[in-house]
């Protein structure tokens, strides 16, 4: 039998890999059956993973020599608590997001929090929810198709807290 915690790892690491790939479409089917709140001004997206992929094509540079973004995203120090029951977890967990490409020396451009939970149905884990908090931020100008940085995170924040107090 596979140990839970490998398995919460490896979605966490799976993510990461997906997205540094460029390919949307693997990291989206990740949150098939989650709620997705990101930074920035998009709304929280819950199962659809077309809407998440459409997301980050809308501001996610792709560079066409290679297929990705250029990205090594790290994520770092997972704290993972789960539940007596054994079907259900959450985790806190660092991320880091490096770039490097031919023009632009490897350096970190955005830096922050994922909050994820996971529930394991059939067996299986599988997140419920990811809330990614992007607080420090480098030079996106490589990585970004539109604005995003502290004020987008502040104006997102703010957004996520009223749609919380309408739940």
């Amino acid at each position: 039998m596979r140990d839970d915690l490998y398995e919460i790892h490896k979605l966490l690491y799976l993510y990461c890999e997906a997205l540094d790939q460029g390919d949307f479409d693997a990291m989206a089917e990740l949150f098939r059956h989650a709620r997705f709140v990101t930074p920035g001004d998009a709304p929280p997206v819950v199962a659809d993973p077309a809407a998440i992929v459409a997301m980050y094509r809308s501001y996610t540079r792709i560079y066409p020599q290679t297929g990705t973004p250029g990205t090594r995203h790290v994520v770092a120090n997972p704290i993972i608590d789960i539940a007596d029951d054994g079907l259900s977890s959450t985790c806190r967990s660092y991320i880091v997001v490096f770039q490097g490409i031919e023009d632009f020396p490897l350096q970190p451009v955005v830096a922050g929090r994922n909050l994820d939970r996971f529930e394991k149905v059939d067996g299986r884990w599988r997140y419920a929810e990811r809330e990614i908090l992007s607080e420090h931020f480098g030079d996106l100008s490589r990585h970004m198709l539109r604005e995003f940085g502290p004020d987008t995170a502040q104006r997102s924040q703010a957004a996520h807290r009223t749609a919380g107090e309408e739940r």
